[in-house]
């Protein structure tokens, strides 16, 4: 059996390390139901009845739920307080314009529901990578970080056919772990959906954000899709006697936490992950 095949057919393992983890940390379990579940279902149910064939192959075998993400209210209340990103301002992700007179201001529309800088993903991904230890850069898109001789992690921050100008669409890097003389193994990206074996993406959250919509439980479905209306908003500064068009402070404040939940537990995943891939080589001693 090659190293590659080894390591694919320890998938279930890795789901088995997931339960044994959220065993001991409650307090991740807790957030984790709180973004992304409905009420009555959880992390733990999820991977309890999800049949893993390999790392990314797997399906969920319970009780069909509508995909669900948490709402601006529920992320106010999140007891989330020690997400240590310094380099995190109110407007490092999220963009403002200024007009000289309301005239102006209301020609710019129709604008993205959310307002983000150009450079959004670049700048997520700075943030990411600060956190992220040990890897070096090999190329403009490549990270890198040796888990033995023989064996590395690879990020690539490179998306193919992904409409940027829409926060919704970013995605966290792709990982894939390369094996000296064989081929990779490609894992999605270390969004921390992904790393808990969840379909889509963390940020499909300011999809469901801007739009309004309903479910109908009766027939599995989500209906009645339209975009909202009340963001960005133009405020008027007397002082400086101009017009700034921005999503609202208070959405902003509530945006950066979520994206810095989702980094941190992100790089938590991502850390689990590599103490789980570094314990099947030792007790099998890939070189």
């Amino acid at each position: 059996m090659s190293y590659r095949e080894y390591i694919i057919s320890k998938a279930i393992d890795y789901k088995l390390h997931l339960l044994a983890e959220l065993a001991t940390d409650t307090r991740k379990e807790i957030i984790i139901d709180a973004l992304f579940f409905p009420e009555g279902l959880g992390i733990v149910n999820w991977l309890t009845w999800t049949e893993v064939k390999s790392l990314s192959q797997y399906r969920y075998k319970g009780e069909y739920v509508i995909n669900r993400l948490c709402n601006r209210d529920e992320i106010k209340l999140l007891p989330y307080h020690d997400v240590n990103f310094p380099e995190f301002d109110t407007y490092q992700v999220f963009n403002f314009l200024k007009c000289n007179n309301h005239e102006n201001a209301l020609s710019k529309f129709p604008l993205p529901y959310h307002l983000v800088k150009d450079d959004f993903a670049e700048r997520i991904d700075e943030l990411l990578f600060i956190r992220l230890t040990g890897f070096s850069q090999i190329s403009r898109n490549i990270y890198s970080k040796n888990i033995s001789p023989g064996i590395s992690l690879t990020l690539n921050t490179k998306r193919e056919n992904v409409h940027l100008k829409s926060i919704s669409s970013y995605k966290l890097p792709s990982l894939s772990i390369a094996i000296r003389g064989e081929e990779s193994i490609d894992f999605g990206t270390i969004d921390v959906r992904n790393l808990m074996l969840l379909p889509e993406s963390s940020f499909l959250f300011f999809y469901s954000d801007s739009h309004s919509y309903i479910i109908d439980e009766s027939l599995s479905t989500i209906k009645n899709v339209k975009l909202k209306p009340d963001e960005p908003i133009i405020y008027y500064s007397e002082k400086d006697n101009e017009y700034t068009i921005s999503n609202s402070l208070e959405s902003i404040e509530v945006y950066n936490k979520y994206i810095q939940i989702v980094l941190d537990l992100s790089i938590q995943s991502m850390n689990s992950f590599e103490k789980w891939l570094s314990g099947i080589i030792i007790e099998n001693r890939i070189e």
